[in-house]
């Protein structure tokens, strides 16, 4: 796997890694939407510029999703979960 880190401004992005985009369905963006990425390449593109080339990682195939009700407890998570969560698997990379 390609190693590269690659500079945008004052972010760096490494090859390969997996990162976030976080967007919100209301004004007052407390309802927010994740997007899973994983960082491919900086790319020159026509008539855009320098570019950072994603793939969004999605469940597209799938537009239901269901989860059992034994596990909604420790598969759904509210917002201080999330952010727990993430916290933790940013601290193991």
């Amino acid at each position: 796997m390609n190693e590269a880190i690659h500079a945008f401004g004052r972010a760096s992005l490494k090859v390969g890694c997996i990162y976030f985009l976080v967007t919100f369905v209301d004004a007052e963006m407390t309802v927010p939407v994740v997007q899973t990425l994983r960082y491919l390449e900086k790319k020159e593109a026509s008539g855009q510029g320098v570019v950072a080339l994603f793939n969004e990682l999605s469940a597209e195939d799938e537009p239901l999703f269901f989860v059992r009700e034994e596990d909604v407890a420790h598969m759904v998570l509210d917002e201080q979960q999330l952010i727990s969560t993430l916290e933790r698997s940013f601290y193991r990379s």
